[in-house]
This record gives structure tokens, C-alpha cells and sequence, in this order.
């Protein structure tokens, strides 16, 4: 969290940026096999329950076409990170794979 703490500035001025072609192909890869090809989420994922984040109360991978307008991009990088319930963290701070998955997000959703 501290990581992205420090970097919420520069994402807000538009100095840290990924590439969303790159961030398709990876979220396609890395992601969907949850959230859906097209992020709208809704698949049993271990009747893991949380009340927010990556799964829903129902044990259900989110919707990310309805969360993603509330979260920050520092929030969904945090959560890309250092995961959420039971999404485990996809990426390491100094991938720049989450800034194209979250450009991708940004971009399609």
C-alpha cells in the first residue's frame, strides 16, 4: 500500500502511464479466466467470500465494469499488487504489466 501511496502524484499528473494493446493481451492471459473476456465478472471462484474488492459476498469474481468507476487507479493497482479476498496479488510493484493491465481497464471498461 505504501508503494502506492507514493505513486497516486504521479498517476494523478499522467506521468506514470501503461499501454492498454499490452494490457488486452495480459489481462486476457492473466485475468479473465475470472473476471470474464470482458470483465463482467460473475464466476464461482472457490466459494471464497469477501465484502469487497476481488469477490463478491455471493463468493463470486467481481464485476469489473461496475466497480472500476469507484476505485482509484492507486486502488486497483494495490489490489493488481498485493490482491484483494481471494485474488491473489498478480504482479510485482516494479511490472509495468499492472500499469498496461490498468490502462487496459481504463481504456475498455
Amino acid at each position: 500500500m505504501r508503494t502506492a501511496l507514493l505513486l497516486a502524484p504521479l498517476l494523478a499528473a499522467g506521468c506514470l502511464t501503461g499501454d492498454p494493446d499490452n494490457g488486452k493481451s495480459t489481462f486476457q492471459y492473466q485475468c479473465a479466466g475470472c473476471h470474464g473476456a470482458d470483465g463482467s465478472g460473475g464466476l464461482q471462484i472457490g466459494g471464497v467470500a469477501d465484502t469487497g474488492g476481488g469477490v463478491s459476498e455471493a463468493g463470486v469474481s467481481a464485476n469489473l465494469k461496475e466497480r472500476l468507476p469507484e476505485l482509484t487507479d492507486d486502488r486497483v493497482l494495490d489490489v493488481l499488487w498485493h490482491g484483494k479476498g481471494a485474488m491473489p496479488g498478480q504482479f510485482s510493484e516494479d511490472d509495468s504489466a499492472a500499469l498496461d493491465v490498468l490502462a487496459y481497464l481504463r481504456t475498455d471498461f
